[in-house]
C-alpha cells in the first residue's frame, strides 16, 4: 500500500509521463510478464521482442500512434525513471509505457501513459488493450 501510494504521488507530480501532457494509469503486470522482464533483464533481444509485442498491441487498436515502452526497475526509482523518459525524448510520443519490475510479480507494474490529444475512444481503446496484457504470448 505504501508503494502504491508513492507511485501515484509521483505520477500526480509533473514529472509523470510528459507532465500534464499524458493521463496515466498503472495496473499490475501479467505474471506471466513480470517473470519474462524479471528473467530476460540482462537479455536485450528478449526484452525487445516483449516491447515490439506491446507496440503492436498498442496500435492493433489505434493504428497510426507512436508508442514507446521502457523498462524501469524499482518503485524508489521511478523519479529517475521519468528523468530519463524526458531526456530521451520518449515524452513526445502518443503512448509511453513503462514495465516497472519488481522482484515480487504483484509489485511489478506497467505503466500506461497516453497523450491527452488522443481523447475517448481511442485513449480507452488504448488503456483496455494494455491492462494487464501478457506480452509474452
Amino acid at each position: 500500500e505504501i508503494e502504491m501510494a508513492l507511485l501515484r504521488h509521483l505520477m500526480d507530480a509533473e514529472l509523470s509521463c510528459g507532465g500534464s501532457n499524458h493521463e496515466n494509469r498503472i495496473c499490475g503486470m501479467h505474471s506471466h510478464l513480470a517473470e519474462a522482464v524479471r528473467a530476460a533483464s540482462s537479455d536485450a533481444a528478449t526484452l525487445g521482442a516483449i516491447c515490439e509485442r506491446i507496440v503492436q498491441q498498442v496500435k492493433g487498436v489505434a493504428p497510426g500512434v507512436t508508442v514507446s515502452v521502457t523498462i524501469g526497475t524499482l518503485f524508489a526509482e521511478w523519479h529517475h525513471t521519468q528523468r530519463t523518459l524526458q531526456e530521451a525524448g520518449l515524452v513526445d510520443d502518443d503512448v509511453v509505457v513503462v514495465l516497472v519490475s519488481d522482484p515480487l510479480n504483484v509489485d511489478s507494474k506497467m505503466v500506461t501513459c497516453v497523450k491527452r490529444s488522443l481523447q475517448g475512444e481511442q485513449a480507452d481503446a488504448i488503456f483496455a488493450a494494455l491492462f494487464k496484457y501478457d506480452a509474452t504470448q
